[in-house]
């Protein structure tokens, strides 16, 4: 019961961050605006609902909220993969006292938004296929690993990196 709460409380957030997310001017420029945090903000709620759901999306699939998530992510699908191309180079290349663990956590949400949400609805299957496809995901995974292995990528602080998180996402490492 504990965890079915926290998923709906989870769900709930990241539906009204979509909505602000979908409600902000999109300003694409060097500094980090509104709309870029919002959109921060977005992907580390996905990653609280994969921890919540102990990355088990099934978990959430049936959830009713789901019917009002989906159709923001497909409204919203160009300015997501925008926030995607921008978040890398705003937060690793230019961003040098950027938290690990922040960025960490939208990859993660990234992961969770292509995994957990796959097999809901065929637009939204559309859009996360031209996610991958685009390369997006790829090049930020390109710029973590060069992060990590240079040496670049700032310390953890201490919480920054939970418990639980998906023997699959090599970029806590």
């Amino acid at each position: 019961m504990g965890t079915d709460m926290t998923c709906r409380t989870h769900l709930k957030k990241l539906h009204e961050l979509l909505i602000k997310f979908e409600a902000e001017p999109k300003l694409i420029c060097t500094q980090i605006n509104k709309w870029f945090l919002i959109g921060e903000d977005l992907f580390k709620e996905l990653f609280q609902l994969g921890i919540s759901v102990n990355w088990k999306y099934s978990d959430f699939r049936e959830e009713t909220k789901i019917n009002e998530i989906v159709p923001c992510f497909t409204q919203n699908y160009k300015w997501i993969e925008c926030f995607i191309s921008q978040y890398p180079r705003k937060r690793i290349d230019l961003d040098l006292t950027g938290s690990a663990g922040d960025i960490c956590k939208v990859r993660s949400g990234i992961e969770v938004l292509l995994e957990g949400f796959r097999n809901i609805n065929n637009e939204l299957d559309k859009d996360l296929e031209n996610l991958r496809e685009l390369g997006e995901v790829e090049e930020f995974d390109n710029c973590l690993k060069l992060w990590i292995e240079t040496g670049y990528r700032p310390s953890f602080k201490p919480g920054d990196k939970p418990s639980g998180v998906h023997k699959d996402h090599w970029w806590w490492i």
